[in-house]
């Protein structure tokens, strides 16, 4: 088969797309398109980066179509697409800008060849997290007209100058070394694996994370990302990469630094986009399309690990089921108590600081688990006095109940209570009832030598601290409890037991 001549060599770091139009300027002196189209090759084939397209360019000219292929940006699906096994999305790639490095162009000229056969565009160019030429230090260009055959990358067309001019814009341009995500990339897609976590995430994920990391880190939680420049998002992927390149540890310290930040510059009422900045939207979003999920689980973690929140609430797209904090506030709308009283609770329960007491914030974390059953414990509270009236009890017997720990006091500690306990849960108040009915037999009368608690621990020389535990333990066996009466004043005890109790508990001794 008859081969186009002089023999074009593919370069080994060069698009499909710019050797066909070297070719095209080396064998016409034309333009891409209409030298494809003699060849009988679409020319969005050849932006695609078909494998059949590819091919037949190279068997017209005699190259190895191996090498070619290699460096493929290769359409594999709606604005999805290949290099060398890495997966991009069109939103990875530098299109319809042509990017360019002006000092490298000027070194291609160097060739002996036709200035428009000798420039090539790299394919690191494409993706658009290169933004630096390794080889001399300075930002990429980018550049477009504004018209339809921009996406065919044409240097001839769209770099035009003189090698000359394109010296004078590399001496212009500002000396910048390549980020470290930049080096990264660049050896991923060359197949090298460095990074486990960061490998086993698509590229386009590992690289958009560590770019949004860095942004919010160096410009702040408000920064938009479509007011970024090239050089902010290259900025941004060197302070990224500090913390994404130690895995899932370094992007939960990139967070907590976000949080730290974000307490200092608001006290209350921190929106989530307020601590994550650009990360919230891009993750919270469950209509995306690309899998964000393993990161989407590094984030929750975290989270939920350090931030407060209450069940059902959305973390990076999806509710929370239980979670680990939440603040008095919020626990106390959702079960219906008044906020300021479970703050205090919960501070004589000793779950909050007391210092906070006082303090007007009632947005200090708590452990949900904990301040939920405080809150749900509260709504079934009942008084002091309804507590006495329901127990028929005296307030030396309440009070002896609630220190011995028969009763769940509520509010015990807090500095506004006028008493050791100011409620008690209506749970513990049942059941104290329900066992005073187990350990008793019920009479009509009080038989002979039975007497209630007070005038039996008159009788018996014995403190009532001393008996009400033994009862309710139940080492008094021959209790009774009077039908005419309720509660603690219904019971009755045999004097005779609780002497012989308490004088055999004084000879053991």
């Amino acid at each position: 088969m008859a081969h186009l001549f002089p023999f074009l060599p593919f370069n080994v770091d060069e698009t499909p797309l710019s050797w066909a139009t070297r070719l095209s300027a080396l064998h016409t002196g034309g333009r891409l398109v209409p030298f494809l189209n003699d060849l009988g090759i679409s020319y969005l084939s050849i932006i695609a980066g078909a494998t059949d397209a590819v091919t037949r360019l190279c068997d017209a000219t005699g190259q190895d179509p191996a090498p070619v292929l290699r460096n493929a940006v290769q359409k594999i699906g709606k604005r999805s697409y290949s290099l060398r096994g890495q997966v991009l999305s069109a939103e990875m790639l530098v299109t319809p800008d042509t990017r360019f490095c002006p000092a490298c162009l000027v070194a291609d000229s160097r060739s002996g060849l036709p200035v428009n056969a000798a420039r090539y565009g790299r394919v690191s160019w494409r993706v658009k997290t290169i933004r630096t030429c390794p080889i001399h230090d300075m930002p990429l260009i980018a550049r477009r007209l504004g018209q339809w055959d921009d996406k065919l990358s044409e240097l001839a067309v769209i770099v035009p100058e003189s090698n000359d001019a394109l010296q004078g814009l590399a001496e212009l341009a500002a000396k910048r070394s390549p980020s470290p995500l930049q080096n990264y990339v660049l050896q991923r897609i060359d197949g090298a694996k460095t990074h486990p976590w960061l490998d086993s995430l698509s590229l386009e994920l590992a690289t958009t994370m560590t770019e949004k990391l860095g942004a919010i880190l160096t410009f702040g939680t408000d920064a938009k990302p479509r007011e970024l420049s090239e050089a902010d998002w290259d900025a941004a992927g060197v302070a990224g990469w500090a913390f994404s390149s130690r895995d899932e540890r370094g992007v939960c310290e990139a967070l907590a630094l976000m949080q730290k930040r974000a307490a200092i510059t608001r006290t209350n009422g921190i929106r989530k986009a307020d601590i994550f900045g650009m990360t919230y939207p891009w993750l919270a979003n469950r209509r995306t399309f690309k899998d964000l999920e393993p990161v989407r689980t590094v984030f929750r973690a975290h989270y939920l690990a350090t931030m407060t929140g209450l069940p059902d609430d959305l973390v990076f797209g999806q509710p929370i089921e239980e979670p680990k904090f939440s603040t008095p506030n919020k626990i106390a709308t959702l079960e219906g108590v008044d906020p300021r009283t479970l703050r205090n609770v919960l501070v004589g329960k000793g779950l909050v600081p007391a210092a906070s007491e006082e303090g007007a914030c009632l947005d200090i974390p708590v452990p949900y688990v904990d301040a939920l059953a405080v809150a749900v414990e509260m709504k079934r509270s009942v008084s002091a006095n309804r507590g006495m009236t329901l127990l028929n009890a005296s307030r030396p017997i309440w009070q002896i109940l609630i220190d011995k720990g028969y009763l769940s006091g509520i509010g015990v500690g807090g500095k506004h209570s006028t008493v050791r306990c100011k409620a008690v849960d209506q749970v513990c108040i049942d059941q104290l009832l329900q066992l005073v009915e187990d350990l008793t037999d019920q009479v009509d009368v009080a038989p002979p030598k039975y007497r209630d608690l007070a005038k039996c621990a008159e009788i018996c020389r014995v403190l009532l601290d001393t008996i009400i535990p033994a009862f309710l333990d139940g080492r008094l066996k021959t209790a009774k409890r009077l039908k005419s009466a309720k509660g603690m004043k219904a019971i009755l005890l045999d004097t005779g037991e609780v002497t012989a109790l308490f004088d055999e508990t004084t000879k053991s001794k």
